[in-house]
């Protein structure tokens, strides 16, 4: 079980449920690797620099959070990612449905093979982030400031 208010390096989780946990700083996951761990409704307000993969961010609320790393095939549905600091993070075949970009700060950036649907971008800064063969449905993208980015259509 992790402890919720500790300093994580290099570990490996595999299939933890983290569901409805409140994951604040001073706990930070450092080079860690999250495999097939369930992360919905939880709340994240910490640095998060790791790799994830298959994980479910469905409903949880990221707001205020620093991510760096890698997800891959993350289901990030219904979630909160607004106030979000990010720098040097891949995101690869994850799924964005009515997910919150609001007041993000993004700069090199990677969505690659990634889904779309519904996500509202408003009043962020966006720069050198790459959409690469994104799935791109019926989002928002309102009062952005964006720099070497360009928004799929």
């Amino acid at each position: 079980m992790l402890k919720m208010n500790s300093f994580l390096k290099y570990k490996t989780f595999i299939e933890e449920n983290l569901e409805k946990e409140q994951i604040h700083a001073p706990a930070q996951f450092l080079g860690c690797k999250f495999i097939r761990c369930n992360f919905s409704r939880a709340k994240i307000s910490t640095n998060i620099g790791n790799k994830f993969e298959d994980c479910n961010f469905n409903k949880t609320n990221f707001s205020e959070s620093v991510l760096r790393g890698h997800f891959k095939h993350c289901n990030f549905t219904n979630a909160n990612l607004s106030r979000t600091r990010a720098s040097e993070v891949i995101f690869e075949h994850c799924t964005f449905i009515n997910t919150n970009f609001t007041k993000i700060q993004y700069h090199w950036i990677t969505f690659r093979t990634c889904r779309f649907e519904s996500c509202t971008f408003k009043k962020g800064e966006v720069g050198s982030t790459k959409f690469e063969n994104c799935n791109w449905r019926d989002n928002s993208v309102v009062d952005v400031f964006s720099e070497n980015t360009q928004f799929p259509e």
